[in-house]
């Protein structure tokens, strides 16, 4: 069946993928280790806590709802009969579950080798290769020490449920109830135990979505609305994180619904202006590793910004410093890898991506996106520069 993105569609879908691309890397770059209370007589400290906790506990959050909307819209799409749920998923296999196995096996030899190192080993807080058993299969297929892949692993798991997924949602109205409900647990969730709740409700909605086709629509007005009030939510989570040290959960849950709202209504109203001028060319080059981003950024990120805590020291500035320098640093160089891996080692590039070798360099396939939230990290910040 022909794909159903045309080039509207695809550049919509490709600047949002690679806006989430970057604030996911920006999310695992985050270098607060203690609640603002703790070094609030610092200098500095409101702006880096403040700065950090509004992009990891805010304008990042859209990232993983958005590519379990995404995904379930492409799949239910492309494969609207119950006939068509096996040949999707055996393509699954390849496009998502090789690059699951390639990127998880290959995050835990690398973190294992540096802990073999014994200058290194006071900045791993868990011994890989003291594992044996449950524990070592567990971290090597099923909590990757790459813990960004766990969004390649649930999604599997929402496509091979599929079938299941379309009866629960080809009636209109039964199928919002149980989305409503879902949502309903989806609030009540603590941080931790929230992640699997929050990708069925969003591969949900983007199942219900491309079965029942509903028109979105909204004025300059509206948009504006949308925006105000997502930014307002996030302020108001931020600064509930800061005097709290916890999440809350009712502004930190909206303000994700509000948030794609706000982002999808939005690319509508800027889109014209984006993609005539001079950054057009850009983003489309970038967009297309938005991939790549996503499966390699972890460890990448946490190893870049040890050694720039290690270097610039522990300072509130120092802090907010290496977090922006580690995000770009990573960016650069996953795209710069990408770049060289495609023109050097195109049939290996296009395996550990998933057959997405022929995107920015050939300009023939959009990527398909995928994003992350935190996981279980295997870091820690050695009692030296705490």
């Amino acid at each position: 069946m022909p794909s159903p993105i045309d080039q509207r569609l695809s550049d919509k879908i490709t600047l949002m993928s690679l806006y989430c691309a970057v604030l996911v890397t920006c999310n695992h770059a985050y270098t607060i280790d203690t609640s603002y209370a703790e070094v609030a007589h610092q200098s500095g400290a409101l702006f880096n806590c403040g700065v950090q906790d509004f992009i990891k506990f805010g304008l990042a959050r859209v990232s993983t709802p958005f590519f379990f909307m995404l995904s379930a819209w492409i799949l239910f799409t492309r494969a609207p009969g119950l006939g068509d749920w096996w040949p999707d998923l055996r393509k699954r296999m390849r496009t998502v579950g090789v690059p699951f196995l390639f990127w998880a096996l290959s995050s835990f030899a690398l973190v294992a080798g540096l802990q073999s190192v014994p200058p290194l080993q006071g900045y791993f807080s868990e011994s890989l290769l003291a594992l044996r058993g449950w524990e070592l299969a567990d971290r090597l297929l099923w909590n990757p020490v790459a813990h960004q892949l766990w969004f390649l692993r649930d999604l599997l798991l929402l496509v091979a449920a599929a079938p299941l997924v379309h009866l629960a949602m080809r009636n209109r109205w039964i199928g919002a109830a149980i989305l409503a409900a879902i949502a309903c647990w989806w609030y009540q969730q603590a941080w931790f135990e929230v992640r699997d709740i929050r990708g069925v409700l969003f591969f949900g909605i983007g199942a219900w979505i491309a079965i029942h086709k509903p028109t979105l629509t909204a004025t300059s007005g509206q948009v504006a609305v949308a925006v105000a009030t997502w930014l307002a939510l996030i302020s108001a989570n931020t600064w509930w994180v800061l005097t709290r040290g916890e999440l809350q959960p009712g502004l930190y849950n909206t303000a994700i619904l509000i948030g794609l709202l706000a982002l999808w209504t939005l690319y509508d109203r800027v889109a014209p202006r984006i993609w005539a001028s001079h950054a057009a060319p850009t983003l489309r080059f970038l967009g297309g590793y938005t991939f790549l981003i996503y499966v390699a950024h972890v460890p990448a990120d946490t190893l870049v910004l040890k050694a720039l805590v290690a270097v610039l020291g522990d300072g509130q500035y120092a802090l907010f410093a290496a977090f922006i320098a580690t995000a770009v640093i990573v960016l650069t160089g996953c795209v710069g890898g990408a770049v060289l891996a495609q023109r050097f080692v195109p049939g290996a590039y296009a395996l550990v991506t998933g057959g997405r070798g022929r995107t920015a360099l050939g300009g023939r396939q959009a990527p398909q996106p995928a994003a992350a939230t935190p996981g279980r990290p295997v870091f820690a910040r050695p009692a030296s520069s705490a």
